[in-house]
This record gives structure tokens, sequence and C-alpha cells, in this order.
């Protein structure tokens, strides 16, 4: 299988009970919405939160706390590996546009194509809900997030909603109507 395909979990993400990984991954991975803020959620979030800690200044960091993102205007999908979350995003709903906040995927998933199935979401839980420019701001030091919304046709903007035009910060958007 290619990579985009999801088959590609560490031994240490798998379910030792089962010999093949091929086997496993042909029902293992599974998109739900999220409701509320759970413990996987939380230590993914706090994950994120020390990378960006560690690569950018406090005030380059737009961060939004893990219990903050469970509201009507914003949809959290996380992608499962079996009973273990792999990765999340959030898409929050402002009149104008969808923005792409909080978008990880766990150090042992990444490579496997977790991030182009989340960004994908992403894009259709924007266009359900009548949205046709999606935002979202990463950052410089980001390279391999950057390229992968580059991949998706996202192109550079200007800073937007309250975000401040910092120089570590890269404004991105998609038309997707």
């Amino acid at each position: 299988m290619a990579k985009d395909a999801l088959d590609c979990p560490t031994a240490g993400a798998m379910d030792q009970t089962t010999t093949s990984p091929q086997a496993q991954n042909a029902a293992a991975w599974q998109l739900r919405l999220l409701h509320g803020p759970d413990a996987q959620f939380c230590a993914l979030i706090a994950q994120l939160d020390e990378l960006m800690n560690s690569l950018y200044p406090p005030e380059a960091n737009q961060l939004i706390a893990p219990e903050a993102l469970f509201q009507s205007h914003i949809r959290v999908q996380g992608l499962y590996f079996g009973p273990r979350l792999a990765g999340c995003v959030a898409v929050l709903m402002h009149q104008d546009y969808a923005e792409i906040k909080r978008f990880v995927v766990d150090r042992e998933f990444r490579g496997c194509g977790a991030g182009k199935r989340l960004l994908r979401e992403a894009l259709a839980l924007s266009r359900q809900a009548g949205k046709t420019l999606v935002r979202l701001e990463s950052g410089r030091l980001q390279p391999a997030a950057n390229r992968l919304y580059r991949a998706f046709g996202f192109e550079p903007c200007g800073p937007f909603g309250a975000y401040p035009d910092h120089p570590d910060s890269v404004f991105m958007q998609l038309r997707c109507g």
C-alpha cells in the first residue's frame, strides 16, 4: 500500500494480538467527530504545544486550550488507529471562512498519510458548512506542514482575524467552492 493509504503504524502503536500490519490496517483507521477533550486528545494537544513552544516565542503562538475547542462553531475531527488517537484537527467556522487550527499528528504516526487524511476531512467539514474559503496560520519552521498545505493548493495570504503580522507566521488560504 502507498503511504497515503495509512499503512505504516509503528510497532508500539499496533495491537500486539494481530500478526500482520496489513491485515490490521484494513479496518483499523477511523475518523470520528470529537465532542469533548478526553485524555488522549489533551495529550496530543500537549505534544503540539510542546513543539510550538520549542520552535517559536510566546508572542508567535496563538494556542487555543483543548477545552475551548468544543463550541458550537468549531468541529474537531480525530483520526484513530484502533483505540488510539493518531491525530486531530479543529475547524473553526467564522462568518466568511473556515479556519484550520490545532492540526497535529502523533509522532508515532507521522509519514503514514494521516495528515493528508485529516486535512481532506477538514476541507470536507468546511464545504459541508458552506465555507468556500479556508485559512490557516502555520509557522516558518514547519516545512513539512507547509509542504502539505501547498500540495493541497493552499496559497500564501496576509494575516487574518486577530493574528498579528509576526515574522515567524506563515498565513495560507484555499478557495474550495
